[in-house]
């Protein structure tokens, strides 16, 4: 196994999971929740699969809406795999756990302070991204606009 194209790989499947399922102000809560170093792999409430349908402010101790997001990745992943979600993992989840390692293995759940810095970079970068485009539509709409009354 490569290190470094797993690593590539798990961050561009977390962005692609992020992108799907979080609107603006979910993203800026869980980033909320990941700065304060409250987001852990191994507490349902508080990963990524948790923190997708429930309140990451909050952060309700219920463990349905990880199941609820784990059955939406496990459908993605594998049609039949949603079934049978206590033993499967994910795509995402899997990527999600992947951003805690490091390249001696130490662990195997990988390090929370060391995917909590990978995942602060891609809610970062995801804000950046969404903040361009909100930019880009709006000097679009100008654009349009003064064009229609010159």
């Amino acid at each position: 196994m490569n290190y470094q194209r797993e690593l590539r790989n798990s961050k561009q499947i977390v962005r692609e999971w992020v992108r799907a399922n979080f609107s603006d102000q979910r993203l800026a809560s869980v980033a909320a929740l990941n700065a304060d170093g409250r987001m852990t792999f191994r507490n349902p409430c508080e990963c990524l699969m948790g923190v997708t349908y429930g309140d990451p402010l909050l952060a309700s101790r219920s463990t349905e809406l990880y199941w609820a997001a784990r059955a939406r990745d496990l459908a993605q992943t594998r049609p039949l795999a949603a079934l049978f979600p206590s033993n499967r993992i994910g795509k995402a989840e899997k990527a999600y756990m992947f951003l805690g390692f490091s390249a001696s293995f130490d662990n195997c759940f990988g390090d929370d302070s060391l995917r909590n810095r990978r995942f602060a970079a891609l809610l970062r970068a995801e804000m950046r991204r969404r903040d361009r485009l909100r930019r880009a539509v709006h000097t679009d709409r100008l654009s349009a606009l003064l064009q229609s009354v010159l």
